[in-house]
């Protein structure tokens, strides 16, 4: 890389195409307003836009389409939602059949406390260390023990992960 540098300053020098004089400041020491400033301005405001299109997405009927699943809280996405079901008139979609499997065992259980949308109240659910769900205790997919604590998964995958390494993940994770 050094020997480039200098074969290219030799071939300029040749050549007598390094100006011998300096013409202008390298820096400058003082503020000025120019293009890159302007950009700048412009890109403050963009961002400024976009952040408020997040924060009023419900206003212009952004997340539309998208509800919670009522067993596990994960988002999703109601035009193809792997199951749906109907309890009390309101429509409530799953992320997987075995959270619909759950949910037609004991409906009250998941719904209490929970509108349609999914939004949820505090509930007695614990979250799987290794992909941050909540997770239903009593129908749990698989548990371990760590350090005297009982963890619990969503999935034999999570819990795989989790006893491969451990230490990986936060030690209170599971008790949220």
């Amino acid at each position: 890389m050094s020997t480039a540098g200098l074969i290219t300053e030799g071939i300029f020098t040749a050549l007598r195409l390094v100006p011998v004089a300096l013409r202008g400041d390298i820096a400058t020491t003082h503020f000025g307003l120019n293009y890159t400033t302007v950009l700048n301005a412009i890109a403050l405001v963009a961002f400024g836009y976009l952040y408020w299109l997040y924060k009023n997405a419900a206003r212009f009927g952004g997340g539309g389409g998208y509800t919670k699943d009522p067993v596990c809280g994960m988002q999703v996405r109601t035009a193809d939602a792997p199951a749906h079901d109907r309890h009390n008139g309101q429509d409530y979609y799953f992320c997987s059949d075995r959270c619909h499997s759950s949910f037609a065992k004991r409906p009250e259980h998941h719904t209490h406390g929970r509108s349609a949308d999914g939004a949820a109240t505090a509930a007695a659910t614990v979250t799987d260390p290794v992909c941050g769900m909540s997770v239903d205790p009593a129908s749990a997919a698989a548990t371990a023990t760590h350090d005297g604590v009982r963890h619990r998964f969503c999935s034999t995958g999570c819990r795989d992960a989790f006893t491969a390494d451990p230490r990986r993940y936060p030690a209170d994770a599971s008790l949220r």
